[in-house]
């Protein structure tokens, strides 16, 4: 399933936005390490950092509660950072949430701003393994928008590009809804997204990101991503496709009334 941003998510995101502002991480979900959950393989991380603080956990040494991805010259544009793991017993999942983060500021006054490519993702897939390998379970691509902020280019010895020329001059996190799943962009490079699925039951389980760009400079050059926390449920979280057309009627009202 790939969720993309349409003409229609501007007026869809009214409906749904009140749901997803109150989303947090949660210590009780069925992917969390309280519940069983553990890490059985993941790509190169930053030293000191965690895969398990993906789930619940809080042992890293750099940014505890969070896993950031390797910074290695080898990762570019496009590189595929993974993490993988397994719970007690098969669980039924049918919806997740994921908090992500880019650097949006900087310790250096000469690089005011940093955008997507200083630790952004560009993609996310969830995958499970239901008994012949895994399957592609949600796919969802991130929509990108600009920040609107002068200042944000890579400072000192390099100036990479950005990965696409079609990506605005200050990309950053946008927010973006559809049937099945809303993304929320919060302050400081945050993002939230909600999604629901069709149930799957497995209890081996792999999620990746794919990695936005590169932000090299002489002050903190950054690459692999960070993630906060992935959260699995067995509930559905957004709106039934009833609620949507309901709610997209009533925005059409709206507009016609205040013609």
């Amino acid at each position: 399933m790939k969720c993309a941003a349409y003409a229609t998510v501007a007026v869809l995101w009214v409906v749904s936005t009140v749901h997803a502002q109150g989303v947090s991480a949660s210590s009780t979900d069925l992917w969390d390490v309280s519940q069983g959950a553990t890490v059985t393989g993941h790509s190169a991380l930053l030293s000191g950092s965690s895969a398990g603080d993906i789930f619940g956990a809080s042992t890293s040494s750099v940014e505890g509660g969070r896993t950031l991805f390797s910074d290695s010259s080898s990762n570019v544009a496009g590189t595929v950072h993974y993490v993988e793991w397994s719970t007690i017993t098969p669980v039924t999942v049918q919806s997740l949430n994921l908090f992500a983060a880019f650097d949006r500021g900087s310790s250096d006054s000469s690089v005011k701003w940093r955008d997507l490519r200083a630790r952004g993702i560009s993609r996310f897939r969830l995958l499970a393994d239901t008994g012949s390998g895994f399957i592609e379970v949600f796919d969802y691509l991130i929509n990108v928008v600009d920040g609107g902020q002068t200042g944000a280019q890579p400072g000192g010895a390099t100036s990479p590009t950005l990965p696409n020329a079609e990506y605005p001059a200050d990309p950053v996190y946008g927010d973006d809804s559809g049937p099945g799943y809303v993304v929320v962009a919060g302050p400081g490079g945050n993002l939230t997204l909600t999604a629901d699925f069709g149930p799957v039951t497995a209890s081996d389980f792999r999620a990746e990101f794919t990695q936005f760009g590169v932000w090299d400079d002489i002050y903190l050059p950054t690459r692999g991503p960070r993630i906060s926390e992935l959260d699995g449920f067995d509930y559905n979280q957004t709106p039934e496709p009833a609620a949507w057309s309901i709610g997209v009627l009533g925005v059409g009202l709206i507009l016609r009334r205040r013609r």
